[in-house]
């Protein structure tokens, strides 16, 4: 019924920005361009927990 807010969404956010900066290094490593990898990973990152808040 009543669900304890016990900081696991802080968590998943963090988990969620963690995996989307790790596959933004191996994009900017397989596009030879490391900023614009790590930018499209923080995008990933971000999109995944929008999209978790939602559901």
């Amino acid at each position: 019924m009543g669900e304890k807010n016990d900081g696991s969404e802080k968590e998943n956010k963090a988990s969620y920005l963690a995996i989307g900066s790790g596959l933004g290094i191996v994009f900017g490593v397989a596009f030879d361009n490391i900023p614009l990898g790590l930018i499209l990973g923080i995008v990933i990152g971000l999109a995944m927990d929008c999209k978790n808040r939602r559901e």
